[in-house]
């Protein structure tokens, strides 16, 4: 549905095979991406290339710009654009 409305987005994933599970709503979830996924087509009105990528990640060090993420295996999910 997504390419009727945004024809010159190419949409591409770059999916981690082995990450690890995470516990959330399952329905949140995907609201969550496929709101980020939308804004990110929303943002290339003259086309462009947009990625979806998962990977694991180890935190041991605190991260700029979040008050508390304990050490620990974490999940990323990153959604990005790029303009042609």
């Amino acid at each position: 549905m997504m390419k009727s409305f945004y024809p010159d987005v190419e949409v591409k994933t770059c999916l981690d095979a082995r990450l690890m599970n995470i516990s959330g709503s399952p329905i949140h979830i995907l609201k969550v991406v496929m709101n980020l996924v939308s804004n990110s087509a929303e943002s290339m009105p003259d086309g462009g290339e947009l990625t979806i990528s998962t990977e694991n990640r180890y935190v041991d060090e605190p991260l700029r710009g979040y008050d508390e993420v304990e050490e620990g295996d974490y999940v990323v999910i990153t959604v990005s654009d790029f303009t042609v």
